[in-house]
């Protein structure tokens, strides 16, 4: 059968399930986001599906409770029966049918209707991959001791309802993402168009997005992701269509803000990854405005800002700066720039309407110079604006400067009379008055208009009064009649206006609409039908203009086959033909470009590569082959400059030199020619010029010696892993301990280098099978702990790494595991708030397990009989784990990011507010010092603001903390005495920084920043003794060993370096 693969998109999911319905198709479907797996193997048949990852959708259980087929006391009492260990592996509902409260034909129902929504789970998922293919299932899919969803029945009508249910939801996701979609800088959503469009869909939409319903139901019920509901949900009560008691859920209200606060984290990577993204850091600026994290909004929109000038986008950078200034009022230096965009912009009005605003906050705050030199260069750049003039006139008589303010006044009176503005002509002729009584123009004025004003009301008053009656009486025929007359001449001119092309052409009708007092008449009614008969031609019209342009790019009408001009217009399709399968056509017009423009760049590298190919030749022919490679590099298309760096060439030469090829990258840096001397040691150490990292080995023809190309650093030795780590290495007793992405674990023995054991826990073929490892593991005498994020716990023999047992009971770990002193327990925190106990003479649970109220941070640390944790809620709790209960829960009223650190008579947690870290500690009692004292000793004891927001866990040693902050800073305090005092704040690299080791015999210390460079630096005074080449790309934090620093690097090789 023919393989599918791609991204996940409702389109390619429609082919696989068209296919699916033939009686005698094999084949395995593999749905994949990274952090979630749907593996299904479809047979004559059968279907079986495993889950990994977080269960978004509905579980077994809880839809027999939905359903009202099981109640919620059989499904406790069937899950009881299923952890039973001395039974064999059984599914839930195999237990219940044993049970009698239900068929094996209602059971496989159920599956299907479980099945169906695992599947259509799949469009919450971001950036999903899709495989289809024949041949053999995978093993785990018949391991008895897995829960495997296994549906039998018509399978071909099964895939056949999921075809149609596909349908209906990219439907409701279209029309969903329409009427709540986040506008962009330049313009708005017009609403009404799409309730046009979906009538009934959209209302029933904006009915479940009232207020009520909790985001997880509605991403559930839309297949939309939370935070696409939550940002609609927000937009509905901010146009006032919904108004919304936060008092009524506080769970909801927790729930969408951790909702929103992991869409900033992810919108914070791709700002970083892409910085020209800018609708992204749009989005980015609203969620922080929304948290009320108005600094970090107003960080954003600045950035932005300065992005939409330097792109020339006048609109959008006033926007942008319309939205700084709403968190700020009082920022004069946005004012400027707005001011000055528009200027630049030609946008004279808007900028002088701009300055009059400044002018008045100016002096309003109390920058009284700055408001009349404001007013005076708007003034001399307008003379006949009578805002600037009126405003320096007041300004001028609150400050006393009489003369001043009367001659402004006059000014504005003379340009109002040649205008005819009456109304406004009276009030300044009041203000004049007011300061001249003697003003015989303003006496003059203000007498005439009370005079005119009396002698109508006295002739015309009871005449008017009739008058007034009467037309009421026959108010409709008359408004009737007369609106009809101008309904004809706004109907002529909106449609010369959009002949003309202008997007502004239902305005006339619009302003008609506005005009008419009874909006039920016969003339009202005809207009709005006109402005509907617009709208749709305007979008005619607008798929004519995107039509064209495809064949356009089709054809590569563009000016000189431009390629770059191609893919411009292809987005613009893309963009304004969102949904329709014109956008369709362009999305796969692109994704030819963007493969034919890799296949090139493909051939400009094999290009250089052979020039570069030389085995043997001296010095000429070397600086030949330089001559060319330049060459090739010159003539190349810019967009064609290789992703990937060579693989730097080594060519031996005559004596008395030899020389090595370095490669050009992608920023501009040509290739680079190294001399290295005949008589090089047996071990040379090269720094050389940041980017060079694919190779770390050469031989000299001379006499043999290592290269270090990327780290410039010397290496004790290097150890290539299966797998690349990133979670803390855990060194004992000489032995370090890895747990990689994929699920490895492994130990390597410090000393020389080498791999004592690897093990897979799951798999024997090596193939990542769980969710990766993310924790450190934990190390007893005998046993290895390593925790996964959603596949339970593995313990391991720490001398073969034999896998012992799979601690199942707890899916998702949200710490890592730890072991008591003696190692007789461990402990295991669940992401539920669960902590899970075991003897490790079997690793049996014991006593169940205990209920701390909240997810657990940080390593929880083991002291004598008691635990010491911390949790997401703010409470540091002790427990005995001889009695399996809370001695004591200490409540900080504050989240706590890290913690908890035991500093002997006192425990220290972190948290934060806006960027600034805050450290508490409780102090302990002397009586008994492993019980706090009562929530009245916790104390606010540092707050420091540069230190930033810490990114790791603080590492503790006698007298010292250390913290590493997201900024890239370490911050060091003294907590020796009865306060956390400041001692130092250094500046290491870019982006957030690791974990810091601390070496024992060295005065050093030691961490990794955001770009993956390691660096040294002193315990004492902060001062970088020593960093790695840039970019290194070291994954994991550093470790101490007795003889050198271990970090492991992307290309999965652990290296151990110098301590100095």
């Amino acid at each position: 059968m023919e393989k599918l693969e791609g991204q996940l998109t409702i389109r390619l999911l429609e082919d696989i399930f068209t296919r699916l319905q033939q009686k005698e198709i094999v084949a395995n479907l593999h749905i994949s986001d990274g952090e979630s797996e749907r593996v299904a193997y479809i047979s004559v048949g059968a279907l079986r599906m495993l889950v990994f990852g977080p269960r978004r959708g509905l579980r077994f259980g809880e839809i027999l409770v939905e359903a009202k087929m099981a109640t919620e006391e059989d499904v406790n009492t069937a899950l009881e029966d299923q952890k039973n260990l001395d039974k064999p592996p059984r599914l839930l509902g195999e237990i219940l049918v044993e049970m009698g409260k239900l068929t094996e034909k209602k059971v496989n129902r159920v599956l299907g209707v479980q099945v169906k929504r695992e599947f259509l789970d799949c469009f919450t998922w971001r950036d999903a991959m899709v495989r289809f293919v024949g041949g053999d299932p995978s093993p785990k899919l018949f391991d008895p001791e897995r829960q495997v969803i296994k549906y039998s029945e018509n399978l071909p009508e099964f895939f056949s309802s999921l075809s149609q249910a596909l349908a209906e939801h990219r439907e409701v996701q279209g029309t969903f993402r329409s009427v709540v979609d986040i506008p962009t800088l330049s313009e708005e959503w017009r609403r009404e168009d799409v309730l046009k469009k979906h009538k009934g869909m959209t209302k029933k939409i904006l009915d479940l997005v009232d207020g009520t319903s909790k985001i997880r139901d509605i991403a559930r019920a839309t297949h939309i992701t939370e935070h696409e509901c939550m940002v609609a949900l927000h937009r509905r009560v901010a146009a006032g269509e919904v108004t919304i008691d936060w008092s009524r859920d506080p769970a909801t209200v927790k729930r969408e803000r951790s909702v929103v606060i992991a869409e900033c984290e992810r919108l914070e990577r791709a700002v970083s990854e892409m910085v020209e993204d800018r609708l992204a850091r749009q989005r980015l600026a609203l969620d922080y405005e929304y948290l009320g994290e108005h600094e970090k909004s107003a960080e954003q929109w600045s950035i932005l800002i300065d992005k939409e000038i330097e792109l020339g986008h006048v609109d959008n950078a006033l926007t942008a700066l319309e939205k700084k200034i709403k968190i700020y009022p009082t920022d004069f230096e946005a004012h400027e720039k707005r001011i000055q965009v528009a200027a630049r912009g030609l946008r004279g009005d808007i900028a002088i309407k701009y300055g009059v605003e400044l002018a008045r906050l100016y002096a309003k705050y109390g920058f009284t110079n700055r408001a009349f030199g404001l007013y005076e260069k708007i003034i001399e750049w307008a003379p006949s604006n009578v805002e600037a003039r009126r405003g320096f006139a007041e300004l001028a008589r609150e400050t006393g400067n009489r003369k001043a303010a009367l001659e402004h006044l006059r000014e504005v009176a003379t340009e109002l009379e040649k205008d005819g503005a009456g109304e406004i002509l009276e009030e300044v002729y009041s203000e004049l008055i007011k300061l001249d009584t003697t003003d015989s123009a303003a006496r003059s004025f203000l007498r005439d208009r009370a005079a005119a004003q009396l002698s109508w009301f006295r002739r015309r008053g009871p005449f008017a009064l009739c008058l007034l009656l009467i037309l009421l009486s026959i108010g409709l025929v008359v408004t009737d009649t007369h609106s009809r007359i101008e309904l004809q001449a706004a109907a002529q001119k909106a449609r010369e206006m959009f002949y003309a092309g202008s997007p502004e052409a239902s305005r006339p009708l619009e302003l008609f609409k506005e005009k008419i007092i009874y909006s039920f008449t016969p003339a009202a009614r005809h207009a709005t039908k006109l402005i509907g008969e617009l709208e749709t031609a305007r979008k005619q019209a607008g798929s004519i203009q995107l039509s064209d342009l495809m064949w356009r790019v089709r054809n590569l009408d563009l000016p000189a086959n431009d390629v770059a001009s191609a893919e411009k217009h292809l987005k613009m399709i893309i963009a304004a033909g969102s949904g329709t399968p014109l956008g369709a056509e362009a999305n796969d017009e692109l994704q030819l470009i963007l493969d034919n423009r890799a296949e090139v760049r493909h051939r400009w590298t094999l290009e250089v590569e052979s020039v570069l190919k030389r085995e043997s030749f001296g010095p000429e022919r070397g600086e030949e082959a330089y001559t060319n490679a330049r060459r090739i590099l010159k003539t190349a298309p810019s967009w064609a400059y290789p992703i990937e760096p060579f693989i730097p060439r080594f060519v031996r030469s005559d004596p008395p030199g030899a020389m090595i090829f370095l490669d050009g990258r992608p920023k501009g840096h040509t290739p680079q020619i190294v001399r290295m001397p005949a008589n090089a040691p047996a071990r040379l150490e090269l720094s050389l010029p940041g980017g060079y990292e694919n190779a770390s080995r050469m031989v000299s023809a001379d006499a043999p010696f290592e290269v270090n190309m990327s780290l410039g650093r010397p290496i004790r030795w290097r150890l290539e892993l299966d797998g690349c780590v990133s979670a803390p290495i855990t060194v004992v007793d000489g032995v370090a301990y890895c747990c990689a992405e994929n699920g490895l674990v492994a130990a390597v023995d410090t000393k020389n280098g080498k791999l004592l054991w690897s093990t897979h826990p799951v798999r024997p073929d090596k193939t990542p099978l769980f969710s990766p490892i993310p924790y450190a593991p934990a190390v007893s005498a005998r046993h290895v702990v390593a925790a996964t994020v959603h596949n339970g716990a593995f313990v391991l023999d720490r001398n073969t790494g034999a896998v012992i047992r799979h601690l199942r009971d707890v899916q998702e770990i949200s710490a890592p595991p730890v072991f008591s002193t003696d190692g007789s327990l461990c402990f295991v925190t669940g992401d539920d708030g669960y902590l899970y106990t075991y003897e490790t003479t079997r690793f049996a649970q014991r006593g169940g397990y205990l209920d701390l109220d909240s997810k657990v941070l940080g390593t929880p640390v083991f002291d004598g009989s008691y635990l010491l944790v911390c949790t997401f809620e703010g409470k540091c709790l002790v427990v005995d784990t001889e009695l399996s209960t809370i001695v004591k829960s200490v409540d900080l009223n504050s989240p706590i990011t890290f913690g908890p650190i035991n500093l002997r008579d006192r425990i220290l947690a972190v948290s934060h507010k806006a960027d600034t870290p805050i450290l508490y500690t409780v102090k302990l009692v002397q009586e008994d010092p492993r019980r706090p004292s009562s929530p009245e000793g916790v104390i606010v004891t540092g707050k420091h603001e540069r230190m930033g927001r810490t990114s790791a866990t603080p590492t503790y040693i006698p007298d010292a903390l250390y913290i590493p902050s997201s900024a890239g800073r370490v911050a060091a305090m003294s907590v020796g005495g009865p306060k956390v005092d400041l001692l130092w704040v250094e500046t290491l690299g870019a982006g957030p920084l690791s974990a810091i080791a601390v070496a024992d015999v060295e005065d050093l210390c030691y961490a990794v920043d955001g770009s993956g460079r390691l660096h040294a630096f002193s315990r004492t005074r902060g001062e970088v003794q020593w960093s790695t080449s840039a970019p290194t790309g070291f994954t994991s934090p550093p470790a101490v060993a007795p003889n050198g620093v271990l970090v492991c690097g992307t290309d999965a090789v652990l290296y151990m370096l110098e301590f100095k």
